[in-house]
């Protein structure tokens, strides 16, 4: 199959909660070879961007990896500070993300590691982070967590149902 036969994966929504905003990605300019990093939450993001980067900088020490691998669609800092840092950035880029594919714009260009977890893992990962440890935060978070889905999905289906 050649590359161009290929269908791509295409942006249908934007998704904006309490911690992200789909937004930025539109105004992002990707460059050859840029890294995205995506997962669920609490599915070993971080670590994953610890592993690329290491793999980028040929294992240099000491790698602030929040610091030049951002977190793209998280609301802070504001999208004019990330999009200008990342625009001056020298090298191979990489980026960390919690969309889902139909909220992410998409380049041929880039490269995606996508980091599967199993769920349970995942709860109680959630379960024991800090700094809201429990079980009510577990509830609480998946409580806002749905209805900033259901709120995001009737607004870009507007009278259409949705089916995932």
């Amino acid at each position: 199959m050649q590359r161009d036969d290929i269908k791509w994966p295409q942006k249908t929504r934007e998704m904006h909660n309490h911690h992200i905003d789909s937004t930025i990605w539109n105004d992002f300019e990707f460059r050859d070879g840029d890294v995205i990093v995506a997962s669920w939450p609490k599915s070993g993001t971080t670590w994953t961007q610890q592993l690329v980067g290491q793999i980028v900088t040929n294992g240099a020490p000491g790698l602030d990896i929040a610091h030049i691998s951002p977190w793209l669609d998280l609301r802070v800092p504001p999208a004019p500070v990330k999009l200008g840092a990342l625009a001056k950035a020298q090298g191979r880029r990489f980026l960390k993300t919690h969309l889902p594919v139909d909220a992410l714009v998409y380049s041929k260009v880039a490269k995606y590691v996508y980091i599967g977890r199993d769920g349970r893992d995942v709860v109680w990962s959630l379960f024991h982070h800090p700094p809201h440890e429990g079980e009510r935060h577990v509830v609480r978070h998946a409580q806002q967590h749905a209805g900033a889905c259901r709120r995001a999905d009737a607004a870009a289906a507007g009278d259409r149902p949705r089916v995932f």
